[in-house]
């Protein structure tokens, strides 16, 4: 027996349809007639019809049918289970065709067609044996016979593709390729205004998106930025389709597309004298120039293989230019004073991780007195300093705006209480305080290495900065490139550069280390791609098919598999790592360790796996344990004069997981030699890193204007 069921939004009416009903019985079919069907009207041929009537709609809004059709359906259990079990899904008119289509989507081996001629045909190939669910409605058929039908009855071809819009676009339907090119067609339907156009684009983007489709949310952005007429909203259009294939991590084409879109439009508004606009459209730029996906959840990045290539773009963007224009100091920044303690403000933003000893130091020094100012506590500034487009508006009216104004009147105290202020990362912090006029108070800046790959740098006025600290000079030395103004382009005089060490205590970690310590590798820190520790799994890999004994201990929390795809798909790689090492002990997850100095005493030979680093301070306290250093040769630097080879030791410095296997193995083969590497380790690193070695640099720095270069290297243009 071969079920058929019919879906009819109205009663059939006598002639055609009971005709071909009686043939389809003739040949052996079961039929069931679904929809709204009045019992009263309908013709006698089919009074032995099994009849499953949905509730009765109003037949004077007929616009109504097709939309409401299915969304009775969908509710109606029944209707639905008669449904799973057919064999052939027949819709009777036009008003059921997008109905029968979504039926079909639930049950993928019926037929399902449009008309009675067809359900003739496809009941007769079954009982041929044709293959089920050879004939099948196409997503367009059913938008685009939904689109007709409210045309017919809803005025005109406008009215007929915005209700084809309105259709039921949920996950279910969106997970399945057939649901989400339904709605790229109807997204392509002539005759709709470009704002409503846009606006229906941006939803069915964020429903494929919630969907599990986002490479389908990209498509449908930038198929509709094709069609739309203003310049304006095309350039939105192609930023947004951009982003959801980096958010997808997906680095195609269209990204290049979408930033030369953003900042075209952004210098159409800056030519018209709209700086609202404007900083809109330069945020939308930088947002996908410094997205995540392509710099810091990726073991590579374009911005650090050619910073002058990369952001060439945004670089000869007028309206670009225009927002860093150097707005200078009205007043040069007063000398050490004299007489009485220096006055020295540390501002920060949740992230203190590196101030402790350097403020506790500067806490307990009668030459200075302290103030500490974190954003993320003050509700006015955190709200100032998570507001960068209004930051780019700023800049774009030379400071005369409601954030301007309220960003100056928040900070004028602190500032003109401060000899020195000291500014932590060169993030959104920065960014704030070189948005006012400091006064006379001395900027300094410390920049450490993830911040390059971040927008701030660009949205930081560096002629109101007087020093820029690094913590090693292949940062100094990109950001030279990255930031022209670090480099003497932009401004007649720019910030003397300094290159100082971390503030690290390294004197707890002096303590022994048992010998089973030599067959144990330690990797510190490893929430993040960029510590790339599938690296350290290859080594350890390496090791244990010289000697079972070798093992590797994590000392880390989880990486976060949320932040993006790029994290997610490497959060899968990792996880594959884990479930073949761990079972046999080759790999140990400890989670996050607060007493390093004790841990260290379990880790003969400390890793660095990264692809990049700013100094990479638990190799510093590793070595200073006594445990034998093994340093990536960074990738993002391999390739630069300054890299890891010129920061550590070049001899702790190898390129691949083989070489690291070879050093490990060549200074683990007797106890008498690891301890005597890991002797040579502790002496430089206590020598080099530890507080008392690094303390002078930073009083240099506070209390003189001579340029400090604690690493070695070029020093500032500007100062020399």
């Amino acid at each position: 027996m071969i079920d058929v069921l019919l879906v009819a939004s109205d009663t059939p009416r006598q002639g055609a349809a009971p005709s071909s009903v009686a043939a389809l019985r003739a040949r052996g079919a079961r039929v069931l007639l679904a929809g709204y069907v009045d019992p009263s009207r309908v013709p006698p041929e089919l009074l032995g019809v099994e009849l499953l009537r949905l509730p009765w709609e109003d037949p004077a809004r007929p616009q109504a049918t097709a939309r409401r059709l299915w969304r009775h359906t969908r509710r109606d259990a029944a209707l639905r289970r008669r449904a799973r079990a057919a064999d052939v899904l027949v819709a009777l008119d036009p008003a059921a065709v997008y109905t029968v289509w979504q039926l079909a989507q639930r049950n993928v081996r019926a037929d399902a067609v449009h008309g009675l001629a067809p359900a003739l045909r496809a009941v007769e190939a079954r009982a041929e044996g044709a293959a089920p669910g050879a004939a099948r409605l196409s997503p367009r058929t059913a938008v685009l016979h939904a689109a007709a039908l409210s045309r017919r009855v809803g005025g005109g071809l406008r009215g007929g593709c915005v209700r084809a819009l309105r259709f039921p676009y949920g996950r279910r339907v969106l997970r399945t390729g057939a649901g989400a090119r339904t709605w790229r067609y109807a997204l392509a339907a002539p005759g709709i205004p470009d704002e409503l156009r846009a606006r229906a684009a941006r939803t069915i983007a964020r429903r494929l998106r919630q969907a599990g489709r986002p490479t389908g949310a990209a498509l449908a952005l930038h198929g509709v930025a094709r069609r739309v007429r203003g310049p304006q909203l095309r350039g939105e259009l192609l930023a947004d389709a951009a982003a959801e294939d980096l958010r997808a991590g997906r680095d195609t084409a269209r990204v290049p597309e979408g930033i030369a879109s953003a900042l075209s439009a952004a210098d159409r508004h800056h030519a018209q004298g709209a700086p609202g606009p404007t900083a809109a459209a330069l945020l939308r730029a930088l947002s996908l120039l410094f997205h995540r996906q392509r710099h810091l959840d990726a073991l590579s990045s374009p911005l650090a293989d050619d910073p002058e290539g990369y952001l060439r773009p945004w670089r000869n963007s007028r309206a670009a230019r225009a927002a860093l224009t150097p707005r200078g100091r009205a007043a040069p920044a007063a000398p050490p004073p004299s007489g009485r303690p220096l006055r020295l403000l540390t501002v920060t933003s949740g992230n203190a991780n590196f101030m402790p000893l350097l403020q506790e130091h500067l806490a307990a020094d009668a030459r200075v007195e302290t103030r500490a100012l974190d954003l993320s506590e003050h509700q006015q500034l955190r709200h100032l300093t998570a507001a960068p487009r209004r930051q780019l508006e700023t800049a774009l009216s030379g400071g005369d705006t409601e954030y301007g104004r309220l960003a100056d009147r928040l900070l004028r105290p602190y500032l003109d209480w401060a000899d020195t202020v000291f500014v932590e990362w060169c993030a959104a912090q920065a960014g704030l305080v070189t948005a006012v006029d400091p006064g006379t108070a001395r900027i300094v800046v410390r920049l450490h290495s993830y911040e390059l790959f971040t927008p701030w740098p660009q949205l930081t006025d560096f002629s109101r900065v007087d020093d820029v600290v690094f913590i090693a000079g292949h940062v100094r030395d990109l950001a030279r490139e990255v930031v022209p103004a670090l480099d003497g382009h932009g401004a007649p005089h720019g910030p003397r550069l300094h290159t100082l060490h971390n503030a690290l205590d390294l004197s707890g970690f002096a303590r022994p280390k048992d010998g089973a310590a030599r067959f144990t590798l330690g990797l510190v820190g490893a929430t993040q791609v960029v510590k790339d520790p599938h690296w350290a799994m290859e080594v350890i890999r390496l090791l244990r098919r010289h000697d079972q004994r070798y093992r590797l201990l994590i000392a880390s929390g989880p990486l976060n598999p949320r932040v993006g795809a790029g994290a997610r798909a490497y959060h899968g790689l990792l996880e594959r790592d884990f479930a073949e090492l761990e079972p046999s002990g080759a790999v140990h997850r400890l989670g996050p360790c607060t007493d390093m100095p004790a841990t260290f005493t379990r880790i003969g030979v400390v890793l660095s796996s990264s692809v990049r680093e700013g100094s990479h301070c638990a190799v510093m306290e590793g070595a200073a344990s006594g445990a034998v250093p093994v340093v990536r040769d960074w990738p993002f630097f391999a390739q630069r004069p300054t890299g890891a080879r010129t920061f550590w030791p070049a001899e702790w410095v190898v390129r691949t997981p083989e070489e690291a296997a070879e050093r490990v193995l060549a200074l683990t083969g007797s106890e008498e030699t690891w301890r005597a590497a890991g002797r040579a380790a502790a002496r430089h690193a206590h020598g080099t890193w530890d507080w008392p070695r690094v303390r002078p640099t930073y009083e240099r720095l506070l209390f003189s204007t001579e340029e400090v270069d604690a690493q070695g290297g070029r020093n500032s243009p500007h100062h020399t």
